[in-house]
């Protein structure tokens, strides 16, 4: 969401960043949750047709536990990349590669985060469009970086892999 909302760093220049900061605070039967997501994208453009984008930041999570008297605190922190991907754009062509957001025409769908390739390429009123990725669970939507489970004690019930290539169809 980040990347559509940047600015250039001036006017003419090719190089735009943006920031987003999400926090959100909770009191769940005596526990006191908090979790801050700070975001930083950059996105150089090579020329017309070309741009490189990264975006990623800082994350951490806590919990209070106790009475005033006598309270317990977990932190949990992490460094991690949202996206850093190479985008060509032409006019009827669109490559994008490397870590990216990924749908397909519904969010039910698809709607994921993946290191692959997004190839599309209209004829017309026609489009062909081809999608290769993988998910881990560093980067994921609901993965460790990204994802906001830990606020509600959710479970895991995404399967998102350690590794890339893994699968839960077999």
């Amino acid at each position: 969401m980040l990347g559509a909302y940047i600015s250039p760093l001036y006017s003419g220049s090719d190089l735009a960043w943006g920031i987003e900061g999400t926090v959100a605070v909770g009191d769940l039967d005596g526990r006191v949750v908090m979790n801050h997501l700070y975001l930083l994208g950059l996105e150089y453009k090579l020329n017309s047709d070309n741009s490189f984008f990264v975006e990623g930041g800082f994350k951490t999570w806590s919990e209070v536990t106790g009475t005033a008297a006598e309270f317990n605190t977990r932190n949990i922190n992490h460094l991690g990349m949202r996206e850093i991907f190479w985008n060509l754009n032409a006019e009827n062509t669109k490559l994008t590669v490397g870590l990216q957001t990924m749908t397909a025409g519904d969010y039910f769908l698809l709607d994921e985060r993946v290191v692959g390739a997004n190839y599309r390429q209209n004829y017309g009123q026609f489009e062909f469009s081809s999608q290769l990725g993988s998910v881990k669970r560093d980067f994921a939507r609901m993965g460790d970086f990204c994802g906001t489970r830990k606020i509600f004690y959710m479970a895991k019930g995404t399967r998102a892999g350690d590794d890339l290539g893994e699968t839960n169809l077999f």
